[in-house]
């Protein structure tokens, strides 16, 4: 299994994990290796929602933006106006159990940031000169993982959840 194979085997286990906890989806279909979405989702509420999966490695406080390639950014748009499908970019941070969402509804290409950025791409193993745009943190729902009680809290949330 190459690189990129490994990453999205561990995105979907923690949309799994993530879902399992929290109720957000009663229907979750994943879509082929390398697709722009990663998952058509209907959630509780029988809204569709497309969603694209990331998972990081480090703490979702530690950078004020997080990128996200263009071509993703406007497929998932294109989608919400077509067909409707809320787009939620799902970020796993340092594991599964520390998760950011973003309603990209809430922001508007030509108010997103773009940046040309150079960045390690793990599959090739080289450095990439690459466009992203930037989503402000602070626009992001966070959930944390309560071992305790086995489900995802809300501890950061600067707009209405997304589902």
């Amino acid at each position: 299994m190459n690189f990129y194979e490994n990453s999205e085997e561990l995105d979907d286990f923690n949309l799994s994990f993530f879902n399992r906890h929290i109720g957000w989806f009663k229907e979750m279909h994943r879509q082929d290796l390398y697709s722009r979405i990663d998952w058509y989702c209907v959630d509780r509420k029988d809204r569709n929602c497309s969603c694209e999966l990331k998972t990081r490695f480090n703490d979702i406080f530690k950078y004020e933006t997080i990128f996200i390639e263009p071509g993703k950014y406007d497929a998932m748009i294109e989608k919400y106006d077509k067909d409707e499908y809320i787009p939620l970019y799902i970020n796993f941070m340092q594991d599964n159990k520390h998760v950011a969402v973003f309603d990209l509804r809430n922001f508007n290409r030509s108010n997103v940031e773009l940046l040309d950025t150079m960045i390690f791409n793990p599959g090739p193993k080289e450095i990439q000169l690459v466009q992203r745009l930037l989503l402000p943190v602070r626009e992001a729902s966070y959930y944390e993982y309560d071992e305790v009680n086995k489900k995802y809290e809300d501890v950061l949330q600067a707009h209405n959840h997304a589902v």
